[in-house]
């Protein structure tokens, strides 16, 4: 990526930028903690940060200032953007912030994903597919449509987590087949 790039061609060496994105220096653009989790925000040009800015109606924030300006004054409007954020929760940020027109976007688990993420839901991507041993189960297609199709991805595979342990550990450990099966038995092996 474009850090490997830098350190090959200009011998720069990434530092790590915490919540900050290390590619863009665009004020603000950070990772921020709300009432229930975290929330990206992110202002690209001046027409989104006015927009923050009116959102978000701290006297502290000043919608008419360049970007430079905004890198000068970076603790200020993280604090600013930190006290209107920490009260809210992820999803209402989230709303909040597209309905203005300004990037934002929750910090997702698993669960998120599966559950409460519209872009997924709207595009198919999770699926219920029949399993032999597990019955019907949720599972993910494949991310991309070629030539407007997504490939099918109904087989689960037909090995189970563990199902091959006693035959891997005998043959690799050196064990004799007794003390893998007692190791098995003792939960020693997953």
């Amino acid at each position: 990526g474009p850090a490997a790039l830098d350190c090959l061609t200009n011998g720069v060496i990434a530092e790590p930028h915490g919540n900050q994105d290390g590619l863009h220096d665009h004020v603000p653009n950070e990772v921020f903690r709300t009432s229930d989790g975290f929330v990206a925000i992110s202002a690209t040009n001046n027409s989104e940060w006015e927009r923050l800015c009116e959102l978000i109606g701290d006297p502290r924030l000043i919608s008419d200032i360049s970007e430079k300006e905004r890198r000068s004054q970076r603790s200020l409007i993280n604090e600013a953007i930190n006290d209107w954020v920490k009260y809210r929760t992820s999803s209402e940020v989230e709303r909040l912030a597209q309905e203005a027109h300004v990037p934002a976007g929750r910090v997702q688990n698993a669960g998120d994903l599966l559950e409460d993420d519209p872009q997924l839901a709207d595009r198919g991507f999770w699926r219920q597919v029949d399993h032999d041993v597990f019955g019907q189960r949720t599972i993910d297609s494949f991310p991309a449509l070629i030539d407007g199709v997504r490939p099918p991805t109904e087989r689960l595979s037909p090995s189970y987590l563990g199902e091959h342990n006693f035959e891997v550990w005998t043959e690799l450990s050196g064990l004799e087949p007794e003390a893998v099966a007692e190791g098995i038995g003792d939960d020693l092996f997953s």
